[in-house]
């Protein structure tokens, strides 16, 4: 298993994702993803959605990934097995 890490910048994206959900009347389709979303990035970083950056000086493999509407931006450390969560959101805008 791999350690997910989220700041509390990535914790109110989550939280605002949710909240925009609930407006939207898909609060239960936002929690299914994000469950998913957290499953995947804990069991198998790797093969959750595709590479984009390589940063060699930190060992780090960044990442992005897409379930239903949700994108979210990752980076994988791993040798230590760590997955640090930089950014959390809906891939289009959504109405206020």
């Amino acid at each position: 298993m791999y350690q997910v890490i989220i700041s509390r910048s990535v914790a109110e994206m989550i939280r605002q994702a949710m909240n925009d959900a609930i407006v939207e009347g898909k609060g239960m389709m936002a929690l299914k993803s994000l469950r998913w979303i957290r499953d995947e990035l804990a069991s198998d970083p790797n093969r959750f959605g595709e590479s984009r950056e390589h940063y060699a000086s930190a060992q780090l493999q960044g990442r992005v990934a897409f379930v239903t509407s949700l994108r979210v931006h990752f980076a994988v450390h791993e040798s230590s097995q760590v997955v640090f969560v930089s950014r959390v959101g809906w891939t289009t805008r959504r109405a206020n």
